[in-house]
């Protein structure tokens, strides 16, 4: 073998093995933006090929069961969850007997994958009297109409905690956190165009009048934005706050003074599908959790016993085989577990609409836990007032594992 040749097989077997290598908790928590306190500078990095400035991206939200450390209870908190139905590619239909669905052409018919939650909300929407579902209340013209009319709303409400809701996900470097790398920000659409997305638009249209020729993404001459959250008072008069996007430095500038760390952020190729994707939890796939999350049975970690525990009788011999795990399935089962459980105590607005790498959790300090990303800090840094949203004290997961 020339030297060549093994150099370039060298190569290859360094590759492979790094893309087995087991990622930390810590790590995969630091790619996550998180607003907090006081004021921060951000750089927006340029998007990837194919990708755009802020990428967009639907989730569920949805309550479910889980697991509350500190009472030794289960509760029902909100948790986010990847839709396959609307971010994922097409798929090719097949029938009952598994045999591809042919379009008049004789190619295969093309449909969105499979997404529990949507088809639930499908089901529901189906129950409604469709011969209402069009009319305006003041077309109604008996008393049976204006009943069913009224059904119909219920349904549709009902129908609608399962509708998955639009965000936004930024790729950013944290200044004060310059060797995190590239992070990726996500935070929701707003429809009142109150939102994080609708700040950015007015900062970076600032930048634009004063550097019509720049590009504000760019690493060696680009633009720092400043971030802070300020008191606010709702339409209906309660204090809350809400988040100010500042095109900061009126002038251009790299990323950092240091070429090897910028030329380190051009290649970091973090993208939010690294991040946020379908989940693998308690040996059963994405779909089967969704499937219980609908009838709230889904699985859930109890760390007091260090096993899975699947509340639906139904489940019986997969709660079997969680409580006769090996040591290296129960290890593996404590690291997502303390994942699914870490995060409690949080608010989220009611309206609101696995990776194949196993983060460590074990290796995280009380302090790292508290840290983590939850819905209330992405939703708050989302809107300039709260004062249409009613937020309450439920508990929320929105890890992303």
């Amino acid at each position: 073998m020339s030297n060549k040749n093994f150099m370039s097989a060298f190569e290859q077997y360094n590759k492979s093995h790094e893309q087995k290598k087991r990622v930390s908790g810590e790590d995969l928590l630091k790619k996550y933006f998180q607003i907090k306190e006081g004021v921060q500078r951000i750089r927006l990095m340029p998007p990837l090929s194919g990708e755009e400035y802020f990428e967009k991206a639907k989730f569920h939200m949805v309550r479910e069961t889980a697991y509350n450390r500190a009472t030794g209870k289960t509760y029902l908190g909100w948790k986010k969850h990847y839709c396959s139905a609307s971010n994922d590619p097409k798929v090719e239909k097949v029938d009952a007997n598994g045999d591809l669905v042919l379009d008049k052409d004789n190619n295969p018919v093309k449909v969105r994958p499979h997404c529990p939650l949507c088809a639930e909300k499908d089901r529901i929407l189906a129950t409604q009297d469709q011969s209402l579902v069009r009319k305006k209340e003041v077309e109604l013209t008996t008393q049976a109409q204006k009943i069913g009319y009224a059904k119909n709303k219920e349904i549709f409400k009902e129908a609608m905690q399962f509708t998955p809701k639009d965000y936004f996900l930024l790729r950013v470097v944290d200044l004060d956190k310059i060797s995190d790398g590239v992070k990726i920000w996500q935070f929701p659409y707003r429809i009142d165009k109150q939102g994080v997305h609708d700040y950015f638009m007015t900062a970076i249209g600032r930048f634009h009048k004063e550097f019509p020729d720049s590009d504000w993404t760019s690493i060696s001459d680009g633009c720092t934005f400043e971030l802070k959250n300020v008191e606010a008072t709702t339409k209906s008069g309660h204090q809350t706050t809400k988040l100010q996007v500042i095109y900061g430095d009126s002038k251009l500038s790299p990323v950092t003074l240091d070429e090897i760390l910028n030329k380190k952020l051009a290649e970091d190729t973090t993208k939010w599908s690294d991040l946020h994707k379908k989940k693998v939890r308690a040996k059963i796939t994405h779909e089967q959790y969704l499937e219980r999350v609908i009838t709230k049975t889904n699985p859930y970690y109890d760390n007091d016993q260090k096993k899975w525990v699947f509340p639906d009788p139904k489940d019986a011999d997969l709660q079997s085989n969680a409580n006769n795990r090996s040591d290296d399935d129960l290890t593996e089962s404590s690291s997502n577990g303390n994942q699914e459980s870490s995060m409690t105590q949080a608010v989220v607005a009611n309206e609101m609409e696995n990776t194949n790498t196993q983060p460590d959790m074990d290796s995280l300090t009380p302090e790292q836990v508290s840290s983590m990303p939850t819905i209330s800090e992405s939703t708050n840094s989302g809107t300039s007032e709260s004062g249409n949203i009613d937020f309450s004290d439920d508990e929320v997961d929105d890890l992303p594992f």
